[in-house]
Order: structure tokens, then C-alpha cells, then sequence
């Protein structure tokens, strides 16, 4: 007998893009912040000869194709995430104050007994945690067509 137990997938409210799944260790920190271990992996590096019955000790030199390989975050690669460089803490602020309105928005539709502790304890880890570190931060989010879907 084998229990099949659903995977979990973690979307952004607002569009509806994959962000994590519970594939990765999840933390959830002080009912508030998902926090995701991530891991570096390998992409590319093209095709095994020996798959295409190549013999590269009896092939000319000069015959090889370069293997590109990339390293990258698995949950950002898995999940098609995109980098978003805001440059300075500044430049940050107006993105997070769009998010906190949408966040606040979908909230107080779906689960408004949670909004004031949200609004409390996203300020405080704004000032606490993410403001005197923001260097340290990288920032991603999911890889939108242009009507704004998930691709």
C-alpha cells in the first residue's frame, strides 16, 4: 500500500504563478514570512555523444561542440522566477508599498482576521529585517508574459 500525498504548490495571489512547492525544506517564521532552502544545481551541458553512438576516439579533433553549463538556483530555475534589481533600499519602497496595498486588498477579501497582525508584522520585519540588510537581499519574481499571465 502507497499513500499518495498531495504536493503542495505556493502561488503569488495576484497572478497566480508558481513561487515554491514543498519539494524544497519550507519554514514557516513566526506565522508570517515562507522561507525556502534553496540549492544551487547544474543546467545544460548538452548532449552525450554515447547517446548518438558517437565514438569521440575515432572522431576528428576539432569536432567537438562546447558544452554550456549554467549554474543556478534550483527553486528560481524550477519555478521561473526572474531577478528584479531595485538598485537601492529607495527604489524598493514604492514596489513594496504596490504589494502591501494588493496584499492588504486580498486579505481583507479573503481572510480578514489576519490583516492587522499582517500590517504589523510586515512593517517591522520592513525595518527590522529586510532595510538594514538590503544589500544582502536578492530579489525574484515570477516570469510574466506581457498580458501579465504566467508563463
Amino acid at each position: 500500500y502507497s499513500a499518495q500525498i498531495p504536493m503542495l504548490i505556493y502561488k503569488d495571489f495576484d497572478s497566480a504563478a508558481e513561487v515554491c512547492s514543498d519539494t524544497y525544506k519550507i519554514n514557516i517564521i513566526d506565522d508570517f514570512i515562507l522561507e525556502a532552502e534553496a540549492g544551487m544545481t547544474t543546467i545544460g551541458g548538452g548532449i552525450d555523444d554515447r547517446l548518438l553512438g558517437g565514438n569521440k576516439s575515432a572522431e576528428e579533433a576539432g569536432d567537438d561542440a562546447e558544452d554550456i553549463k549554467e549554474q543556478v538556483i534550483n527553486i528560481v530555475d524550477a519555478h521561473k522566477l526572474v531577478k528584479t534589481d531595485f538598485g537601492k533600499y529607495k527604489n524598493f519602497i514604492p514596489q513594496f508599498k504596490v504589494f502591501m496595498k494588493k496584499t492588504m486588498e486580498y486579505l481583507q477579501k479573503e481572510k480578514p482576521e489576519r490583516v492587522e497582525i499582517f500590517k504589523k508584522k510586515a512593517a517591522t520585519y520592513l525595518t527590522e529585517v529586510i532595510k538594514p540588510n538590503f544589500d544582502e537581499y536578492v530579489f525574484y519574481l515570477p516570469e510574466l508574459s506581457e498580458d501579465g499571465d504566467p508563463t
